[in-house]
């Protein structure tokens, strides 16, 4: 039954925060074809991060990715997993 919970939980909040991102990106992509390229990490996460044990911001790595990218691109990868995650569910 736990694990029912969990699932479900799980599901509501990817599915509103998919939801979320939809109406984001009705309102916003339009404005976005002006934006300027800035430098980018382009794959920012807490698996790039290195902290200290007294939880100190050390460093960033991972910087393959990294380059000129529109300035919303950033944004919009920190969602790939949500997406690639409801993908491999439905398609896989």
């Amino acid at each position: 039954m736990n694990g029912e919970i969990g699932a479900d939980s799980n599901k509501m909040v990817r599915d509103d925060m998919m939801k979320s991102i939809e109406e984001f990106q009705k309102l916003n992509l339009p404005s976005f074809d002006n934006m300027p390229n800035v430098f980018t990490h382009n794959d920012l996460g807490v698996q790039n991060l290195i902290v200290s044990d007294d939880n100190k911001k050390k460093g960033i790595i991972d910087w393959e990715w990294a380059g000129s990218y529109p300035i919303c691109e950033e944004y919009f990868r920190s969602y790939k997993p949500i997406i690639y995650d409801d993908y491999l569910k439905n398609y896989l």
